[in-house]
C-alpha cells in the first residue's frame, strides 16, 4: 500500500467584486457535486505554482496569475492541499471541461454551497483576510 503523500494546489481566483471562482465536480468524478477551488495534483518535477497553472490551463482553459501561497494547508487522508490567491487573466477563455457548473460567487453564497470541510476553513481565512479588509 502507498502511504505516499500526494499534494495538491488549490486555486482562489478572485475577481474585481470579491467574489470567489468555484468549480461545482462533474458527476462522473469522485465527491460529485462538490464545490471546490480547481485545482490538481502535483506532477515529478513541477512546483506547485507549475502545478497550479497547469491544472487551470487544462480543467478551464484559462492563464492565472498567482499573487500569494495562503499560510494554510489541509489534509485528509492522503492528499496535502495547498492553497493559491490570484486572478484570470483571460476570463473570456473560460471553458467548461471537467465541471457541471463554474463561477465567479459572492462569500455569502458559497457558504451555502456543498463544500470540502477544509475548504470552509479556508474561505472564512480568505474572508477575514481579502474580502473585510
Amino acid at each position: 500500500m502507498n502511504n505516499e503523500i500526494m499534494h495538491v494546489a488549490c486555486g482562489i481566483m478572485i475577481d474585481i467584486n470579491n467574489h470567489i471562482f468555484m468549480g461545482k465536480r462533474s458527476n462522473l468524478s469522485s465527491d460529485s457535486g462538490k464545490w471546490e477551488f480547481p485545482g490538481g495534483k502535483q506532477e515529478p518535477g513541477e512546483s506547485m505554482r507549475q502545478c497550479l497553472h497547469r491544472e487551470w490551463k487544462e480543467e478551464l482553459n484559462v492563464n492565472i496569475e498567482i499573487t500569494e501561497l495562503l499560510p494554510i494547508t489541509s489534509q485528509t487522508g492522503k492528499y496535502c492541499c495547498h492553497y493559491f490567491t490570484g486572478k484570470i487573466t483571460d476570463v473570456a477563455n473560460i471553458q467548461l471541461m471537467v465541471h457541471d457548473s463554474i463561477g465567479f460567487f459572492p462569500i455569502s453564497e458559497i457558504v451555502r454551497f456543498n463544500i470540502y470541510e477544509e475548504d470552509a476553513q479556508v474561505i472564512n481565512y480568505v474572508k477575514r483576510h481579502y474580502i473585510d479588509k
